[in-house]
């Protein structure tokens, strides 16, 4: 049972960002209270909206992910609240792919404002 679990979290048995999520939401529920664990359920549909469970870890940048912010407030015209929800469950399931070897090291605290790539900071609304 030990080896069955020790394969499940190893960082080279992660490839999708899919599997990603799953191990980290197995882990990470393991340490809230139920309530807790339905809100971040919540968050983790709207973030399945933003990044399909195949994706590669490989090709996930940072990039990419403020991108797909991006887009996503734009399609939902999501509050600041929202997007702060989002990237902090982003957040959390990149550090644990990090800490775990996952992904690469410039995914960890994605930290990004969710607006517009041209429009200056005094501009945003």
């Amino acid at each position: 049972m030990i080896a069955e679990k020790q394969s499940a979290f190893n960082g080279a048995a992660m490839v999708t960002f899919g599997e990603l999520k799953a191990n980290w939401l197995e882990t990470w529920q393991t340490t809230v209270k139920p309530p807790t664990v339905t809100r971040e359920k919540m968050v983790l549909k709207r973030i399945e909206e933003l990044m399909a469970d195949d994706v590669l870890l490989e090709v996930i940048t940072p990039l990419l992910i403020q991108n797909l912010l991006n887009d996503y407030k734009k399609k939902y015209h999501s509050t600041h609240s929202t997007m702060q929800h989002i990237k902090c469950s982003l957040n959390k399931i990149f550090d644990y792919g990090v800490l775990h070897n996952a992904c690469d090291q410039t995914l960890r605290q994605f930290k990004g404002e969710a607006r517009e790539a041209s429009a200056p900071r005094s501009q945003v609304s």
